[in-house]
């Protein structure tokens, strides 16, 4: 299955937080109309409490019908289980080829790279071709956690590396650091608290995607969830547009 690299444009990681609050659907489903094309579920390795199960169930099952990605974070049993879109590691070891085998061709893969030299292994190595995606990160401190982030430059040295492999930047993002990272660096980014905490939610999310437009130009998107055969082009957009309060107007083209 041909994974689009579209749906990298704006994702959301969301955590047991929202599931023991009972405010996960409701959320998500916010979300996802807003202009959210992907989300990553981060669950840990605690079991998940009552009344969990179900959430991520009616969660996935939003998703597929949204057409949005909805990717589990390091658990491929749970993937299965729940019927999601495919698995997300955040970390890549040698059980790659296994995992592949686990989930299917119908699934997706994805890692997560913090050096140039994992993406060098992973675009010159024999497992490349079972991988959809890479996660590239953490870019930037976020708050007092110590993440020991890779800065914009080490990060776009990854991006280059990788090149067609399809990518998104991740950890720490917030609107006002997209205008250091230039006209091209990855397909998209994934923020969390960043949307979150956000009271109005639907025009944090159109603020997110104005910022990206206006930083990246030419770049091929998509916004919403267009048919794959289908490709937005924020190089059709007028200057004025770029820089205005709202959303950009869908302008499709084949």
């Amino acid at each position: 299955m041909l994974f689009l690299r579209s749906q990298l444009r704006l994702c959301y990681v969301t955590d047991r937080r929202l599931t023991l609050t009972g405010s996960l659907m409701e959320r998500c489903e916010e979300l996802i109309n807003a202009g959210v094309s992907s989300i990553f579920v981060r669950m840990g390795d605690e079991a998940l409490e009552p009344g969990m199960w179900e959430q991520l169930n009616l969660l996935v099952q939003l998703c597929q019908k949204k057409n949005v990605y909805c990717l589990i974070e390091n658990d491929a049993l749970l993937a299965l289980k729940l019927g999601a879109h495919g698995v997300y590691l955040t970390k890549a070891d040698k059980s790659i080829q296994r995992l592949r085998e686990l989930i299917g061709p119908k699934r997706f893969l994805g890692v997560r790279l913090d050096s140039p030299d994992e993406a060098r292994v992973l675009v010159s190595g024999e497992t490349r071709h079972l991988i959809d995606f890479c996660g590239v990160g953490p870019i930037l401190q976020f708050g007092e956690k110590a993440s020991s982030p890779l800065g914009v430059e080490q990060a776009r040295r990854i991006s280059s590396i990788l090149q067609e492999k399809p990518h998104v930047w991740m950890g720490g993002i917030r609107a006002d650091d997209l205008n250091q990272f230039g006209k091209c660096f990855a397909d998209g980014v994934c923020v969390a608290r960043s949307l979150e905490m956000q009271q109005d939610v639907v025009n944090e999310v159109r603020m997110w995607h104005r910022v990206l437009a206006s930083c990246l130009g030419p770049s091929m998107w998509s916004v919403g969830h267009p048919p794959e055969d289908v490709t937005f082009r924020f190089s059709h957009l007028s200057r004025d547009e770029l820089q205005s309060n709202r959303v950009p107007t869908l302008k499709y083209c084949k």
